[in-house]
């Protein structure tokens, strides 16, 4: 099955290559170092290319830390991508091959935006290819393309914002502990899980959640 997916993958870059007679690149971000192209596909006496951006994982505005120093968030990295995309002429096309159970509201928002902007600017088309995961802001940002292709196996969908918040009340009072909340303002400690939700809090919380969704 993940030799089929490969196979696919490499299909759909192929087909933009030829389609736009390009070469398809992939370039790879650091902190410290320049932006890296790395051809993938290319098409004898092409000129143009297809830069291929891989969103792998959860979505995310944290940087990296590793043995080696820190690397772009994937925020950051996609961003740095996009603006070499926009400057460069000789790239024609985005393909976005994403990866990704979604992530933060505001990072997936800000992507979604950012994508929509880059083809308003630049007249440039975008394509995604969904892998594995493509859920939640994954899917958000894939609207963002002009076509999607997405394998049988692909999971994609749920659409949408989750809190999950624990009420423990019962569970401290059966191991005698005591919580004592001093606080500016009636909504303050909404979400606690050392009292109990109140309709109020409910209201509140469900509020906040329409509202990001």
């Amino acid at each position: 099955m993940r030799n089929l997916g490969v196979l696919k993958a490499m299909t759909l870059m192929i087909g933009l290559t030829v389609l736009s007679g390009c070469a398809t690149i992939k370039i790879g971000p650091n902190y410290d170092e320049p932006l890296k192209q790395q051809v993938i596909e290319s098409k004898p006496g092409a000129t143009g290319k297809v830069l291929l951006i891989n969103i792998q994982g959860v979505i995310s505005d944290q940087q990296h830390e590793g043995f080696f120093g820190a690397s772009p968030s994937l925020l950051d990295r996609v961003m740095m991508q996009l603006k070499l995309a926009e400057k460069n002429k000789s790239i024609k096309t985005v393909l976005l091959k994403i990866n990704s159970p979604g992530g933060g509201v505001t990072t997936s928002d800000i992507l979604y935006h950012e994508l929509m902007a880059f083809k308003k600017r630049t007249g440039k088309k975008i394509y995604v290819q969904m892998m594995d995961v493509t859920a939640s802001g994954g899917y958000y940002i894939s609207m963002a393309a002009d076509h999607i292709q997405a394998h049988p196996t692909t999971v994609t969908g749920s659409v949408g914002v989750i809190t999950i918040l624990p009420e423990i009340v019962d569970l401290t009072k059966k191991i005698g502990v005591e919580v004592k909340t001093y606080k500016t303002g009636p909504m303050k400690d909404t979400g606690s899980p050392f009292r109990k939700f109140t309709p109020a809090d409910d209201a509140e919380m469900q509020s906040m959640v329409d509202q990001m969704a």
